[in-house]
């Protein structure tokens, strides 16, 4: 898997994730279904689109050089709109997570196995294609002394491409949220207009967020949820804390 991560040179991906109820086994209602767009090429350029999910329009990208934060309100919520564009070298943190499901781009397999318990449980069918399907236990304590609930992960892993297809996630109450991974192109070349800054009529970029003593870093975190959540952040930190704009879930 980490030779496959490190041979991709760009990526256009459709993340599809459903929320749904299980009771006595059996899946009994639909609570949700999401879409969300990723793509990246080398060296640098990078988009995202969570349009529909948090707000009519929310994308954030880069050209390789400047980064672009365009937003768009529901109208009951005032309509707003945000433009902004970060000139190279303004974005101090730059996070970007794609198809890597165990972090081997950071660290190396047999570290990234013990980090996450990592369990394989074998090779089976998903679609009439073989995966490998691996799963950990997670757990989280929501407050000191009440017992922590317990998530189970499973990862559904390609054969052939050793590249994600599925990711179940089940909570402690009965809760099921399944990802679904479709490849629209692995080592395409994509077109420059993919990252470029985006040309909206009458509608000019404003600067981004201005720094201070509290707030002394701008950040861009985008997870494609292979890592179990996914999270799309805009935003500036500092010793005051963070400010930003996105989501996870």
């Amino acid at each position: 898997m980490q030779q496959s991560r490190t041979q991709l040179t760009a990526l256009s991906e459709r993340v599809q994730t459903l929320s749904l109820r299980k009771q006595k086994g059996l899946f009994v209602s639909l609570e949700n279904s999401r879409a969300a767009v990723f793509k990246w090429q080398q060296p640098g350029r990078f988009s995202v689109d969570l349009s529909g999910i948090m707000e009519p329009a929310f994308r954030i990208g880069s050209d390789g050089g400047n980064w672009w934060l365009h937003s768009q309100q529901e109208p009951e919520y005032g309509g707003r709109t945000r433009f902004i564009l970060c000139p190279p070298g303004e974005m101090h943190r730059e996070d970007i997570s794609l198809c890597d499901p165990f972090g081997l781009t950071r660290r190396n397999p047999a570290a990234a196995a013990a980090d996450l318990k990592l369990r394989y449980i074998g090779a089976t069918r998903l679609d009439s294609a073989e995966v490998y399907l691996i799963e950990t236990w997670r757990s989280e304590a929501v407050l000191p002394d009440s017992a922590p609930f317990c998530d189970l992960y499973q990862w559904w892993i390609d054969a052939r491409t050793l590249r994600p297809v599925r990711i179940d996630r089940f909570d402690s109450v009965g809760n099921v949220t399944r990802r679904r991974y479709f490849y629209d192109s692995v080592n395409q070349p994509l077109s420059p207009e993919e990252f470029a800054v985006p040309n909206l009529k009458g509608i000019s970029p404003a600067p981004p967020d201005a720094l201070s003593a509290d707030y002394t870093n701008r950040y861009v975190e985008v997870h494609d949820g292979s890592r179990g959540r996914i999270g799309v952040w805009w935003g500036i930190s500092g010793p005051g804390g963070e400010r930003n704009c996105g989501m996870s879930w």
